[in-house]
């Protein structure tokens, strides 16, 4: 199976903060009509299962480095190896084929095992500089959620001065309506934050 697979992680510390926009990136790839699945939330065999059952032209991993489980690994390794999924179990074994791409988020590469790393290009997430954050923020809350660009862009600004999370500033722009609502959103924040 020739597929194309990409694990996208934030750079610094062994494990970077979560806020990097992953997730929403995954999200924008799942437009594609993907099949969306976050490790940290699926059942043990939920990877293996989706696999089999749907067998995904697109199949995307959020928080892969939560994927522990060793029968989750090896389906994975091997539907992305030959296309095919196995399922066995007492007296009882299917196989199904197909290929699909896989693309995956994690926040480190630790726990993840290196035959499965070997089947990823790797690309790493720098963390956002204020003024890109700032555009990378003004936009999302424009084009997604439909926020005024003003108030979008004012957002970006106060959230730059204490974070450089997207999701903070989602949740600031769902908790306002005028900048003076944001001024006063923050200013909680900031009081409790400590």
């Amino acid at each position: 199976m020739l597929s194309f697979v990409k694990i996208y992680r934030a750079i610094g510390d062994c494990c970077r903060p979560p806020g990097t926009a992953k997730s929403l990136f995954l999200m924008e790839i799942e437009g594609l009509h993907a099949n969306f699945i976050t490790a940290g939330t699926a059942t043990k065999v939920g990877i293996r299962d989706l696999i089999f059952e749907e067998l995904p032209r697109i199949l995307i991993i959020d928080e892969l480095d939560k994927v522990s489980d060793n029968k989750e690994v090896a389906a994975l390794l091997t539907w992305m190896e030959s296309g095919r999924i196995i399922i066995t179990k007492h007296k009882f074994r299917e196989e199904r084929q197909g290929k699909g791409w896989v693309f995956a988020a994690a926040n480190s590469t630790k726990g993840i095992s290196q035959a499965l790393l070997d089947r990823f290009e790797i690309f790493y997430i720098k963390p956002y500089k204020p003024e890109q954050y700032k555009r990378i923020v003004a936009n999302y809350l424009v084009k997604r959620k439909k926020v005024e660009k003003s108030l979008a862009t004012y957002i970006a600004e106060r959230c730059c001065e204490y974070t450089t999370s997207v999701r903070e500033a989602i949740r600031i722009a769902r908790l306002s309506k005028t900048k003076n609502d944001v001024d006063k959103n923050i200013e909680t924040i900031m009081k409790y934050q400590n």
